[in-house]
């Protein structure tokens, strides 16, 4: 004897099965109703009641941004400053080392290190100054004469090239270390390190500053101080040294 519950329902419509409210609870029929225990719950809900934020949470958002970028942005400027000024005295300290272990292989000529114009390619009339960029070259004698400066029609052979400081940066003309008492006496000449003497400098000894812009407040207390000695040996000046200049005028 066939017999079904009061409340059975079947249905055989074409589609996906799909859970349903009432018996045989399996049904062929999809509703835009989730089943829920005395609830039901739409499964098609109003977007725009969800999309979006809030003026106060845009304003909190932007004030949280803020403080962060108001703290941020002057410590990556100070780690960028710091970053390219060490970077600059390394390429110096470089060079010089290069040019003293150059000149110990040749007995016949000198390496010389000069300063360059605007643009590069050719000593300035101010070799110590490197603010432009500097030549690394080796100077051969004419008629047994070394005139430091680089020419191709004498048979200097380049080396090495430096460009034009970056970030406002300023590789002030050296002076000669005479003492802190002393006053300060402006190298002219470009750092000349001799074959014949395997590398020991013979002229342009003394201190070279690297500074940063010198509009800037932070100029004197960055820079960097280079000091070379006769023996063409070059090391970082520390503050507190007897001769430490740290100007960057």
């Amino acid at each position: 004897m066939n017999y079904r519950t009061p409340h059975m329902r079947s249905e055989r419509l074409d589609g996906n099965p799909f859970v349903c409210q009432k018996m045989p609870f399996v049904c062929h029929k999809s509703t835009n109703e989730l089943p829920l225990v005395c609830k039901k719950i739409p499964l098609i809900r109003s977007i725009a009641l969800y999309a979006g934020f809030s003026l106060m949470e845009l304003l909190i958002t932007l004030t949280i941004v803020g403080i962060t970028a108001a703290f941020a942005v002057p410590a990556m400027t100070n780690f960028i400053r710091n970053q390219r000024i060490s970077a600059q005295t390394n390429d110096l300290i470089s060079d010089l080392v290069y040019a003293k272990s150059e000149a110990s292989k040749r007995s016949d000529s000198n390496v010389v290190i000069c300063g360059t114009v605007v643009g590069g390619g050719t000593c300035s009339g101010t070799p110590a100054n490197h603010t432009n960029g500097r030549l690394v070259f080796v100077d051969t004698s004419v008629a047994g004469v070394f005139n430091n400066t680089y020419s191709l029609a004498d048979g200097d052979v380049l080396l090495r090239e430096r460009l034009r400081l970056d970030g406002a940066n300023t590789a002030t003309q050296g002076n000669i270390l005479q003492g802190l008492s002393a006053p300060l006496v402006p190298i002219l000449n470009p750092v000349v390190f001799s074959g014949a003497q395997r590398g020991a400098v013979t002229q342009g000894a003394g201190s070279y500053v690297i500074c940063v812009d010198a509009a800037t407040a932070q100029a004197p207390a960055t820079a960097r101080e280079v000091v070379i000695g006769a023996s063409g040996q070059p090391r970082v000046q520390k503050r507190g040294d007897p001769t430490y200049i740290n100007s960057c005028v």
